[in-house]
């Protein structure tokens, strides 16, 4: 059923793609998350990367997440190191537990960890950012989003 209504939803999102503006993509990937369905991540990565970096900084933090929690470490430092720039997203924008769950698995199996973690000073500072570009954009109500990211 839910994978159902996702499909609803795709048509939709083909047939008018303004309604991706002001998306809240948290809910969604929890939901993903939940039903560990990373296409869904995916395909809402795709839709939205180029209209709101802000959600896909959401949706990139949960796509590790994920795939950590999946044991799937190449998929995450693909993500982490590739399809963030592929969407336009820093590093310091990413958030901080995903990053950390993938550097301490990495750690684990003895691989070297290709990236730093961003620094606190940092993520304050990409915070006051993306308010501020959120605030001047339509795509303000994903900024909220970024702080429910749980497993």
């Amino acid at each position: 059923m839910i994978d159902e209504r996702y499909d609803s939803a795709d048509s939709l999102i083909q047939a008018h793609p303004e309604v991706l503006d002001g998306l809240r993509v948290a809910p969604i990937c929890k939901e993903a998350l939940s039903n560990n369905n990373e296409a869904l991540m995916l395909n809402l990565l795709e839709r939205i990367k180029g209209r709101d970096r802000i959600g896909c900084a959401v949706i990139l933090s949960y796509l590790v997440n994920l795939q950590c929690h999946n044991r799937d470490y190449d998929g995450a430092l693909n993500t982490v190191m590739n399809r963030s720039k592929e969407a336009g997203v820093e590093l310091f924008e990413l958030r901080v537990a995903p990053l950390n769950a993938l550097k301490r698995s990495l750690e684990a199996e003895g691989r070297t960890v290709p990236f730093e973690i961003p620094k606190a000073s940092e993520h304050r500072s990409a915070d006051k950012q993306l308010s501020s570009d959120s605030s001047s954009d339509s795509s303000g109500d994903s900024s909220s989003d970024s702080d429910t990211e749980k497993s």
